[in-house]
């Protein structure tokens, strides 16, 4: 063409090609912590890109979790070229934990299927029954709290009021909101976390905190932090016991690296329940945070806290003459819970010691020591858990056991295994010591002795094998023979990967490796072949 004395010629650019046939995932969002075996609905949004009409029934639209298991599916309407419609996928989540989902079209004609799965989505999902608790929705942006991601060390703390909360019960975790203005994620942000209780509407002012003394640490490990808007869940790594009132939380940012440009959704208070303060110099303690000079903030963080109701009332555990002649339990060990060396004679002949817990997996094997103190002529102990937490210990299965002793003070040591169908999440273990030998049950009034509760984290069992043992190589031909000794770890396992340190050996080039994906029974002298092309 010319115009003029001007000439315009044609410019050769690459082609976009247009497909008669192509639907394409636009949109995916719901819940990121959604509760089990309660529906929940994720909302997916499909477009039709390609050049021709698609008819209802011609694709189908499917909800699918990280392994590609469908979990919902419903059939595709009408969809005219441009067209965008949404679909709502409802599914109830069985088992508790972290997940990830997306959304899938299923169009058998689809010229470009690339495009069909959603973006995903991480999920966590709660334990059945939990109430969350949605704290501050305005959109007021704040750099510095609760994670300062800056390069200093950050101690921040944030006071949440009963009556915003309204409830009491065990809590298993908390989000906040945010936006990351980074194009890549953000890894391995590392936090401490520490949660407590104060009858004061207000955190104190000036140098002065609720140190880490009064609280308890519910988190130690790191943080990951994506583009865009989204909540950060934090689960905590032992369940804290929310008596219900004002909740104190603290924040403390363990190094002083940079890790990038974060913002924080806050609300305004009426009070101080916010306050912060950066480091370069030196190391802050949680425990004593006096040196640091911080700031005090009429703008707190939005948060959503995760807290499982009590069921009901739990009863108290009954005895005639208490504690009074000598008869209480003096220690309790199982997993990663000890509380030793806190009975005494006329202390109280019942104690809930709910705030303490540890995580027990499903299906592997734990032991559970008490140390009992007698009036010497011995007696018994016995133990239950509620798994099915309906507030008493009288279902099938639920005792764990009862075991006599004798003499002045005896120790026992009892099997836990967390059969594999209950269901996941927190419940309650009760331990009774007494005279008596007989059957008792976890209610009935005694004669003397003490009764005592805690918590235990029922989770999804993970099978953990130390190193193997006794590893020869052997060459015949083409094929290398391995053999190994496998440790003692009874119990049922599926092994989804076998890796080898150092290997393969200096100077060799690994040609082709194998997986075992074989489920086991008991791996305790079990061989296992896996055969590969090896050069």
């Amino acid at each position: 063409w010319d115009i003029g004395d001007v000439s315009i010629d044609e410019i050769y650019g690459p082609k976009k090609k247009l497909y008669a046939n192509n639907l394409a995932a636009y949109d995916f969002t719901g819940t990121a912590s959604p509760n089990a075996n309660e529906p929940t609905t994720y909302n997916f949004t499909i477009k039709n890109t390609g050049t021709a009409d698609q008819v209802a029934g011609s694709y189908t639209v499917k909800l699918m979790n990280e392994l590609g298991e469908e979990l919902a599916s419903v059939d595709g309407l009408d969809i005219q070229v441009l067209q965008e419609v949404t679909y709502a996928l409802e599914h109830s989540f069985t088992e508790t934990g972290q997940n990830s989902i997306y959304g899938y079209i299923d169009f058998l004609d689809d010229e470009l299927p690339g495009d069909n799965a959603s973006n995903s989505l991480t999920i966590y999902i709660q334990q059945e029954g939990t109430q969350q608790v949605q704290i501050g929705e305005d959109d007021q942006e704040n750099w510095n709290y609760p994670f300062g991601t800056t390069g200093a060390y950050r101690l921040t703390e944030m006071l949440y009021k009963n009556d915003e909360i309204g409830l009491s019960g065990i809590m298993n975790g908390i989000s906040f909101f945010y936006r990351s203005n980074e194009a890549l994620p953000i890894e391995d942000y590392p936090v401490d976390i520490y949660v407590g209780e104060t009858l004061e509407d207000e955190l104190p002012s000036g140098t002065d905190w609720i140190t880490a003394n009064d609280l308890t640490l519910v988190f130690s490990g790191t943080l990951d932090m994506f583009p865009g808007d989204n909540m950060i869940y934090i689960p905590f790594d032992e369940p804290y016991n929310y008596a219900g009132d004002n909740l104190v939380v603290m924040t403390y940012k363990t190094d002083a690296d940079w890790y990038g440009d974060v913002i924080w959704y806050c609300h305004s208070t009426t009070e101080m329940q916010t306050k912060w303060a950066s480091e370069y110099n030196f190391v802050p303690d949680p425990y004593d945070p006096s040196p640091l000079y911080p700031f005090d903030e009429y703008i707190r963080p939005n948060a959503r806290i995760y807290v499982l109701p009590t069921q009901g009332e739990y009863c108290a555990p009954q005895t005639q003459n208490g504690t009074s002649n000598g008869f209480f339990i003096d220690g309790v060990n199982l997993n990663a819970l000890s509380n030793v060396g806190t009975g005494s004679q006329g202390g109280p002949d019942y104690n809930d010691y709910t705030s303490m817990s540890t995580n027990l997996q499903r299906s592997k094997y734990y032991e559970l020591t008490i140390d009992v103190n007698t009036d010497g002529n011995g007696g018994a102990v016995a133990a239950w858990i509620d798994y099915n937490n309906d507030s008493d210990f009288d279902d099938e299965g639920e005792k764990i056991c009862q075991v006599n002793g004798v003499g002045a003070s005896f120790s026992v040591t009892v099997p836990v295994v967390v059969p594999d169908d209950i269901g996941l999440g927190i419940k309650r273990l009760r331990i009774r010591a007494g005279d008596f030998s007989t059957f008792i049950n976890s209610c009935e009034t005694i004669d003397n002795g003490e009764g005592e509760d805690y918590l235990v984290n029922v989770t999804q069992t993970l099978q953990v094998y130390n190193p193997v043992t006794a590893l020869d190589a052997s060459l015949s031909g083409t094929d290398v023979e391995l053999t190994w000794g496998v440790p003692v770890n009874p119990g049922q396992a599926f092994i989804e990967s076998f890796e080898m340190t150092a290997w393969p050996p200096e100077n060799w080039e690994m040609k082709h490796s194998t997986s075992l994906t074989d489920p086991l029974m008991d791996p305790v002298d079990v061989s296992w072949e896996q055969t590969g092309e090896t050069d």
